[in-house]
């Protein structure tokens, strides 16, 4: 994929705020594909516009007329995208579910037999709730 840029210097970083504009009156007659992005010298800061102030190649002059040549750049470099993994269709869904199902019945024991044992250590006794606790000590 290639990445395509056009950058703009300015001065001090106040005066981004006046670039963004006249980029913004410029996307209607330039519309494109080109992140616009503002480097201040006085902080070297970079502001990166919003999509919708992205412009065509054909704006450089312009912007060039605009702005002074030694403060315009066209970039382009290539920039690698990781391709997205496929996915492996599922061969047999019922086989899967019926696993699924299984897994959740053991799930839904083992809630059983917890709840069994609680059940055993506690208790109520007028409205309050209580837990049975045994404990041996040895000496040694």
């Amino acid at each position: 994929m290639i990445k395509k840029e056009i950058w703009i210097r300015v001065k001090v970083s106040e005066e981004s705020e006046k670039v963004r504009a006249e980029v913004w009156e410029l996307r209607n007659r330039f519309p494109g594909d080109y992140e616009i992005k503002i480097f201040s010298e006085d902080t070297k800061g970079i502001k990166d516009l919003p999509q919708s102030h992205q412009l065509s190649k054909d704006s450089v002059p312009v912007l060039i007329a605009r702005f002074k040549e030694e403060n315009v750049q066209v970039v382009e470099k290539e920039v690698y995208v990781e391709p997205v993994p496929e996915c492996k269709p599922v061969e047999n869904v019922r086989d899967l579910l019926e696993r699924i199902a299984d897994s959740l019945g053991n799930i839904n024991d083992q809630f059983e037999r917890l709840n069994d044992n609680l059940e055993n250590v506690t208790g109520t006794f007028k409205g309050n709730a209580w837990i049975n606790v045994s404990a041996s000590v040895h000496e040694n």
